[in-house]
C-alpha cells in the first residue's frame, strides 16, 4: 500500500472515528447512522486491516535481515568522500557504535564528541540501541 493510499485511509479512519465519537454506541451498532455512513466505516476498517496485514508480511523478511546486518554505512551527503558506518558490537548483541568509518585512524562518537576508539570504554563505544545509532548517524551527516 503506498504513502498516499495509506494517509487517505488514516484520514478516512479519523473521519469514521469522529462519526462514532457522536454517538453513544462504540460499535456503532445502535448508532444513529445512515447506511453510507456505516458502509464507509465498515470499507475503512477493512482497508486498515488489509494494510496492517500486508505490511506485515512485507516487512518481516526485511526484519529477519536486519537482524542478520553487523554494520550500516551512512554516506555524506554531496558527493563528499567518506561515510559514518553504525557497527554492532556482536552478532549476538543489540548494541551498537557509530564511528568515523577510517580505518587508519578510527574515531567513535560519544553522544557528545569524536574521540579515539582506543581512548573510549566498550560501554561508551557502543552506547546505541540501532534506532538510536542510525537517528543520531543522520543528524551527525551535513544537510545538503
Amino acid at each position: 500500500m503506498g504513502n498516499v493510499t495509506a494517509v487517505q485511509s488514516l484520514d478516512q479512519y479519523i473521519e469514521a472515528l469522529q462519526i462514532l465519537s457522536e454517538t453513544s454506541d462504540p460499535t456503532y451498532e445502535g448508532a444513529d447512522l445512515t447506511d453510507e455512513q456505516r458502509q464507509r466505516i465498515d470499507q475503512v476498517r477493512k482497508a486498515l486491516l488489509d494494510a496492517a496485514f500486508a505490511e506485515q508480511k512485507t516487512s518481516e523478511p526485511i526484519r529477519s535481515a536486519l537482524r542478520l546486518a553487523v554494520e550500516f554505512r551512512v554516506p555524506m551527503p554531496g558527493g563528499n568522500h567518506g561515510e559514518l558506518t553504525v557497527r554492532r558490537e556482536s552478532s549476538s548483541s543489540d548494541r551498537w557504535a557509530i564511528t568515523n568509518g577510517s580505518q587508519a585512524k578510527p574515531l567513535v562518537w560519544t553522544g557528545s564528541r569524536w574521540s579515539a576508539l582506543r581512548a573510549v570504554s566498550p560501554d561508551e563505544v557502543h552506547r546505541y540501541s540501532l534506532d538510536e545509532a542510525l537517528e543520531a548517524a543522520r543528524a551527525l551527516t551535513p544537510a545538503e
